[in-house]
């Protein structure tokens, strides 16, 4: 997300842009987190 940021602070992408870009990395935050979470579950059931 600060990539983005700076890009916007330097004119290089304009503010949809960058409210894309940080919903992208919203998501893509929330389904690395389910998958560690999911991978952590799976090992505890396993021992």
């Amino acid at each position: 997300m600060e990539h983005l940021s700076a890009a916007y602070d330097e004119k290089y992408i304009d503010e949809n842009e960058l409210n894309a870009g940080d919903a992208k990395c919203e998501l893509v935050f929330k389904l690395v987190n389910g998958y560690i979470n999911y991978l952590e579950k799976s090992k505890a059931q396993s021992k």
